[in-house]
């Protein structure tokens, strides 16, 4: 037999009991449990979602060769999709997360200028590199 403690009197009952539960504090530990699974939640969707933006260092290079590749080859040889294909595929890059990169440097315009001032440095360098 189990002991059930009612009222500060002792009862005999022959089926378990729970005992007795401090509501606030599992309140409190549910809100923390809580808190930690949208944590989670809300870096794993973040973190999905960054794996489709390729590092500046290759999307300079990537931009750079589009750049060149469309003032070098004239424009009856290939149009800008083709182009586009061969190059983000000599980087191993989809052309879904060409777009999703794009997308991020968007939502940011300041990514724009620090990005496209490496563009120039990174094509500057090149040019002396070829002389």
């Amino acid at each position: 037999m189990f002991r059930i403690v009612s009222n500060n009197l002792p009862v005999h009952s022959p089926f378990f009991s729970f005992p007795k539960i401090d509501f606030k504090y599992l309140s409190f530990i549910f809100k923390v449990f809580t808190f930690l699974f949208m944590i989670c939640i809300i870096s794993f969707i973040n973190g999905c979602s960054n794996d489709n933006i390729i590092s500046e260092d290759k999307f300079v290079k990537i931009y750079s060769d589009l750049i060149i590749a469309q003032d070098t080859i004239s424009s009856r040889a290939k149009n800008n999709q083709e182009l586009r294909k061969e190059i983000l595929n000599r980087y191993n890059v989809t052309d879904d997360q060409y777009k999703a990169t794009v997308d991020f440097y968007n939502k940011n315009p300041n990514h724009w200028e620090e990005f496209f001032t490496k563009v120039t440095a990174y094509i500057n360098e090149l040019k002396k590199n070829s002389i």
